[in-house]
């Protein structure tokens, strides 16, 4: 059985993916230059700040797969 924290996790995740993918609809520029800052973030972060940099992997491997041009979200809208 999956825990409840993970069950919240997932599901946020989730969301962001598809708040994700339609705001890069509107402004990709954007999205780029911002994936770009938390890559950038993530190879700076050193010593106890190897937890940040797993969160920072994670937040990156989400908007990395919001802005693909097939991912689940863009199949089932139709795109």
């Amino acid at each position: 059985m999956v825990n409840p924290v993970e069950i919240d996790v997932r599901a946020l995740s989730y969301l962001m993916t598809a708040v994700i993918h339609r705001l890069h609809e509107k402004d990709p520029a954007w999205w780029r230059e911002f994936l770009g800052e938390i890559k950038a973030q993530r190879n700076t972060a050193a010593g106890p700040a190897a937890q940040t940099e797993e969160v920072l992997q994670k937040a990156i491997a989400i908007v990395e797969h919001a802005l693909k041009p097939e991912s689940p979200m863009a199949a089932r809208s139709g795109q």
